[in-house]
């Protein structure tokens, strides 16, 4: 399961213009490409603190988000989707993560 981080990645590097391709992402933090697919589609973590503060600092991802699904694993709504609330309260993981952060 991918996580938010992962694709908060991915998001921020294709709204550029032009687009950041991976390699070049990935070496500016201090990363592979091939590690950062694997935070962008695998939903692996990054072994270095500095990396995800880095990250952190630009605003690209929460230390949270390594943990949070990018979707709920039942309803399969995004987890930054305005129409969460339409998720079962009852059963997805972003909800009760959403009441426990309130």
């Amino acid at each position: 399961m991918t996580t938010l981080a992962g694709n908060k990645i991915r998001r921020y590097r294709e709204a550029h213009s032009p687009k950041i391709g991976r390699p070049a992402f990935a070496a500016e933090i201090g990363a592979s490409a091939g590690t950062l697919q694997g935070w962008e589609e695998e939903g692996k973590r990054p072994e270095s603190a500095d990396i995800v503060n880095e990250l952190a600092r630009r605003g690209i991802a929460d230390h949270a988000d390594w943990f949070r699904p990018a979707r709920c694993p039942r309803c399969e709504l995004h987890a930054e989707d305005e129409s969460v609330e339409a998720c079962a309260k009852a059963h997805c993981p972003m909800q009760m993560q959403r009441r426990a952060a309130a």
